[in-house]
Order: C-alpha cells, then sequence, then structure tokens
C-alpha cells in the first residue's frame, strides 16, 4: 500500500461492508489528509459520516486490538485502523464545532511539515 496522504482506500476487513462509502473518503495515513477532508466536506455529510461510524466504532476497535502494533497492520485492517483515526476529526467538527472549519484562524495548510507527512 502506497504511504501517499491523499491515497483512497475502501478495502475493509470482513463484517464492516457497510462503512465502504465512509472509508473511500477518509482512510488517509496521514493526519494532515484527514484533517483535509474533514474542512473539505460539508456538515451534512460530516454528520452523515459521524452518525453511521460512531455506531461500529467499539466492533471496529475489538476486531483491530488483538492485532497489536498499528503500525505493521496492512490491507483492510489497515484500512479499519485508518478509518478509527478518522473519527477523531469527524467527532471535533460535530460535537466542538459544528462545522467542518474553525473560522477567522490562519489556514493550516500553508505550513509544510518539516520532517515529511508521516503523521501530519
Amino acid at each position: 500500500m502506497s504511504s501517499s496522504s491523499t491515497q483512497r482506500v475502501s478495502n475493509l476487513p470482513t463484517g464492516f461492508d457497510d462503512l465502504h462509502d465512509i472509508a473511500s473518503r477518509w482512510s488517509h495515513e496521514s493526519h494532515r489528509a484527514r484533517h483535509r477532508q474533514r474542512v473539505e466536506s460539508s456538515l451534512a455529510q460530516l454528520t452523515n459520516d459521524y452518525e453511521t461510524l460512531m455506531p461500529r466504532i467499539e466492533a471496529a476497535l475489538d476486531h483491530l486490538d488483538p492485532l497489536g502494533d498499528p503500525d505493521v497492520l496492512e490491507g483492510p485492517d489497515r484500512n479499519l485502523f485508518l478509518l478509527c483515526l478518522s473519527l477523531s476529526d469527524i467527532a471535533f467538527a460535530i460535537e466542538r464545532l459544528g462545522s467542518p472549519n474553525i473560522d477567522a484562524v490562519i489556514d493550516v495548510f500553508r505550513f509544510q511539515p518539516s520532517k515529511g507527512d508521516a503523521y501530519m
């Protein structure tokens, strides 16, 4: 699997087919790409993703927990892990901001990480 921050994936483990559409938008390797997805999504889309993902997050974490270190996950399990990470961005927009982005702040995408884009 490419570590490109803009690659979109949707192949998930068996039992998570209902999350395919969300995974195709949100399973990004970098936090920066997930943040961009949040900012570029409508509040209605974020709300739909939140309402779909929240009831499934416990099952997703139960699936991932016995697999160990998330840094060595591959394929469908890695995609599910990345989707779980995306919930922090989705939930922040729904539960705290009430908007995809914070208005009247500097554009965070103007800044470029100096040591790569691994978790940025």
